[in-house]
């Protein structure tokens, strides 16, 4: 399944939710089951082309998320990933929203052999980081993995901005309160609006949000 074709389902989820559409909350439960199941497997099918390494920075290299950062083969590869981790954030989101529900969804087997709490915090965890990982190569990387350097052109920088900004934002929304990766995200919130005068996306707080078509 295409990511696109994902994420329109967990909007529309999203949205039946905050309009009180659901038919029933175990019927929603079983689709965001659904959901992480299929983004399990689009990561699984990528092609080897959308591969990236993550690499330890260099004592002058900027904007490393606690001294590393991801490379990835193009902007266009970093650009997809970001979107697929912003789609899992809204799912897990809206997964563990339905665990804390006062009457427990019915549950598969499978299910109830796992905490899926347990699994949905340390997925917001691992997605929140992934995105900071990329924030080095966004704004320091001009062609891909082999034009990484120190310095970031205006016109780049502009482009990181715009790019970084959204995913940057769910990150934020997903890692913990009080952490050191939220205090990170917000510096580089701030030097993004300083530099290209990008502000940060409006994203409701209550996990209701419009990811941008994936491809």
């Amino acid at each position: 399944m295409r990511l696109l074709e994902i994420a329109v389902t967990c909007c529309n989820l999203n949205a039946k939710e905050r309009s009180h559409c659901h038919a029933d909350s175990a019927t929603a439960y079983r689709t965001l089951l659904a959901i992480d199941r299929r983004l399990d497997e689009w990561v699984a099918d990528l092609p080897p082309r959308f591969a990236y390494k993550r690499i330890l920075a260099k004592p002058l290299e900027r904007d490393a998320f606690f001294g590393e950062y991801d490379v990835y083969r193009n902007h266009v590869a970093a650009s997809i990933w970001n979107r697929y981790r912003c789609i899992r954030i809204s799912a897990c989101e809206a997964l563990l929203r339905y665990e804390s529900l006062p009457t427990e969804p019915v549950r598969t087997n499978v299910v109830q052999r796992e905490d899926v709490q347990q699994r949905g915090r340390r997925c917001l965890v691992q997605m929140s980081g992934d995105i900071c990982y990329s924030v080095h190569f966004y704004l320091h990387c001009q062609g891909g993995s082999e034009a990484c350097d120190g310095d970031e052109s205006p016109g780049l920088t502009m482009y990181g901005g715009t790019a970084l900004v959204v995913p940057l934002s769910f990150a934020e929304r997903a890692c913990p309160a009080l952490s050191d990766t939220r205090t990170w995200i917000r510096s580089q919130i701030g030097k993004i609006t300083e530099r290209t005068g990008v502000t940060p996306a409006k994203i409701p707080t209550d996990g209701h949000e419009v990811v941008d078509s994936p491809n």
